[in-house]
Formats: structure tokens, C-alpha cells, sequence
């Protein structure tokens, strides 16, 4: 199995023509027996799943779509003799498919969806808990137990335009979006930009805009050296 990357060689010079070179390389595929949680968090919302409840010593791991090992938890804190696992992400994921595996200790994991067990690895009821709620089940000496779940898109605000009529000092927006609306037009400095909570600007230039819109800058902000805008649902 070839890592991601490039594989260089020579050829022959004395037969350019006939000497082929050969690369083997495998696609792993996702695993079929997976059960589907749902869509269990928007992009970049924080969200964590364990297995709090369950009967034995768990092991979490989780793969992307493309099966590449992004997480792992064998145990919540040893100090405490908390064996069970839990996957805690703090600044949420990117929008797309992933899959998870849950198994007792001690297996090993790597990309490609690769998940084997060291022997005698520990079995009992087990019970998975992730925002839309728990999922329990029994897993035998040495199985594991799969399952995928979706984070989704946030939908988006795509400025599409932007022109500026020196004659009567407007501006004009357009934008794309699959939001419904309405929409606001808001208008801030740098120091609105960098300071207000969410970065949300202040001026409030058009409250029920529809695109194209057009619309003045503020006298407050007259003569600033920068000023930004946003669209906001």
C-alpha cells in the first residue's frame, strides 16, 4: 500500500521504448457494516462522543471518508481507573463523512481503515453516547463494532459584487446564498472588526436587504481609511 506522496524510478536508457515500470497500490474501501448516526454536529461545533455505560475496557478510533486514522481514546483518565473511551472535539470537525470504530482493549489501528485486534481483546454490552443520543449493543472477545456519522455544511453568504458610484457615493452588493432571508447589510471600521463580539460590525445600513442592494456609508464612518461590510442572515 503506497502512502500518499510520489514514487520515482529510472527506466533503461537502452530501451525507452519497452520497459514498462509497474506501482501496486490498494483503495480501501469504508466498512459496509456500519451504522449510520446521522448528522451529528454543524462544521466547527464542538460535540464529543464516548462510551460512559459500557460493561468492559472500550477503544474509540475515528477514520475521515477517505479512511485516513484522525482520533483515538483508549481510556478517559486512568488515574481514576476510567477505562471507557471518549472523542472530545473542542473546535468541532470539518464538514464531511466519518467513521468510527469502537472495540475493547488492546487493538491497533492505522489508515486505511485499518483496525486488528492484539488477541484477547475484551467483549461485553456496550453503550455509545453522541448528541442525537446512545447506542447499545454486545460485542464479542476480540470484534469491533462500526459506525458513521456526518457533520454537515453551515449554508453560506457568497458575495457575488461589489460596485461604488462616486457620483452619489453608494455602494451596490450582490450576493448568493441558499439561505432564505432576509438579510442585513452592517458596515463597521477595523476596530469594530476586531473587537466586537462575533466580529458582528455595529451600523446597521439596510435591515431587510435583498440582492442586488445598494446602500451609504454611514457619516460616523465618513473618512475612515477602511471600512467593510457585511451580509448577515
Amino acid at each position: 500500500v503506497l502512502d500518499p506522496g510520489q514514487e520515482r524510478g529510472t527506466t533503461e536508457s537502452s530501451h525507452p521504448a519497452v520497459e514498462i515500470q509497474f506501482l501496486q497500490f490498494s483503495i480501501a474501501s469504508p466498512p459496509l457494516d456500519s451504522l449510520d448516526l446521522g448528522i451529528l454536529a454543524n462544521e466547527n461545533q464542538p460535540f464529543f462522543i464516548d462510551t460512559i455505560g459500557s460493561g468492559f475496557d472500550t477503544q474509540l478510533a475515528m477514520f475521515d471518508g477517505a479512511g485516513f486514522w484522525l482520533a483515538f481514546n483508549d481510556d478517559i483518565d486512568l488515574d481514576t481507573n476510567n477505562l471507557q473511551s471518549e472523542l472530545d472535539f473542542e473546535e468541532g470537525l470539518s464538514a464531511g463523512t466519518y467513521f468510527l470504530v469502537l472495540a475493547g482493549w488492546p487493538h491497533e489501528y492505522g489508515d486505511g481503515f485499518f483496525v486488528n485486534s492484539l488477541g484477547g481483546a475484551e467483549g461485553g454490552g456496550y453503550e455509545l453516547n453522541h448528541p442525537l443520543g446512545a447506542e447499545d449493543g454486545v460485542l464479542n472477545s476480540n470484534e469491533q463494532q462500526w459506525f458513521t456519522f456526518e457533520v454537515a455544511a453551515l449554508p453560506r453568504i457568497e458575495v457575488t459584487g461589489l460596485d461604488f458610484d462616486p457620483d452619489t457615493g453608494r455602494f451596490t452588493v450582490a450576493w448568493e446564498t441558499s439561505l432564505p432571508g432576509p438579510f442585513t447589510i452592517r458596515v463597521g471600521n477595523a476596530l469594530d472588526l476586531q473587537t466586537n463580539p462575533d466580529n458582528i460590525l455595529p451600523f446597521e445600513v439596510v435591515p431587510e436587504a435583498t440582492s442586488p442592494q445598494s446602500f451609504v456609508v454611514p457619516a460616523a464612518l465618513q473618512g475612515e481609511p477602511e471600512v467593510f461590510f457585511q451580509v448577515t442572515d
